[in-house]
């Protein structure tokens, strides 16, 4: 029994460190993604794309408008915004539930 329990401890600490090692590697390229993302968000606080002319606007705003146009959007209808779901107020009777 005690053998056992000595090989599966070793068994356990092969696998530990192996994880630990893989953990330990990074990727050079994954590295240099977050390089630039990092970067990017430095130059663009606000989410917004950098060096949009006035022809990305533009686009943009035609683009939204075919979705809203397909989708349901008209007049005064913010598509940017999610969708507020209403939700019937149920009355249970405490009586019937136990039926």
């Amino acid at each position: 029994m005690f053998r056992l329990c000595v090989s599966n401890f070793s068994l356990f600490c092969r696998r530990s460190i192996a994880v630990s090692a893989e953990r330990r590697y990074k990727d050079p390229i994954y590295e240099i993604f977050l390089a630039k993302v990092k970067e990017y968000r430095e130059k663009s606080p606000t989410g917004k794309p950098l060096d949009a002319g006035p022809e990305f606007e533009k686009e943009l705003n035609e683009t939204l408008e075919k979705l809203a146009l397909k989708y349901g959007g008209g007049e005064g209808v913010d598509m940017l915004e999610f969708h507020k779901f209403k939700e019937p107020e149920v009355t249970l009777d405490p009586l019937s539930i136990f039926v």
